[in-house]
């Protein structure tokens, strides 16, 4: 059985570093992950993962977004007010399901802020207002690839993220130092 092929849009990112540390240890996945430019792929390669360095319109990536098992999204905006944002997100979901394959399962990474949380609104449901342009935006894009794939008769999941934990992490480094003291962990009522 041949190995599955996995595209990591955005893997230079906090989250896209962990997931690549991770999935590269499993020797049935053949891991490819792009990179926008050489010193953001530094990480990467360094590490030997296998690396499409380009714009997302370039042929070597549209080759591997029609070859994909899976294609995990974590890209985002660094920048940008409301409109120019979803501009973002209108133009490359857009793009990337004109090519994906529908065999192909296709992860949106969002956030937990989606939702609409906020210190007043932090019960764990859909609110109706979103508490920042971000969260805005997040549901934005969430309702553009779910209304994208079901078109085009794909597959496509929305992961909403809440904090991330890993390696490379702060915080889960102060974490195991906690632990590894024997730091005794309470939880109140």
């Amino acid at each position: 059985m041949p190995n599955k092929k996995i595209l990591l849009l955005g893997a230079t990112g906090q989250i896209g570093k962990e997931l690549c540390l991770y999935i590269k240890e499993n020797k049935n996945i053949d891991l490819i992950c792009h990179a926008r430019n050489r010193v953001s792929a530094i990480f990467l390669l360094n590490l030997n993962i296998n690396c499409v360095v380009c714009d997302l319109e370039d042929e070597a990536l549209k080759k591997e977004i029609k070859e994909a098992d899976v294609i995990f999204d974590l890209a985002a905006p660094s920048s940008g007010n409301l409109k120019e944002t979803k501009n973002f997100y209108k133009k490359r979901i857009n793009y990337l399901m004109k090519y994906v394959n529908p065999k192909t399962k296709f992860i949106f990474a969002s956030s937990m802020n989606a939702f609409g949380l906020s210190e007043q609104n932090n019960k764990l449901k859909n609110y109706l207002i979103p508490s920042s342009i971000y969260s805005a935006n997040k549901r934005f894009a969430e309702n553009l690839i779910i209304n994208i794939a079901k078109q085009k008769n794909i597959d496509a999941f929305i992961v909403r993220i809440g904090h991330v934990h890993g390696n490379l992490q702060k915080v889960s480094i102060h974490l195991k130092n906690l632990i590894s003291n024997e730091y005794i962990f309470e939880i109140p009522n």
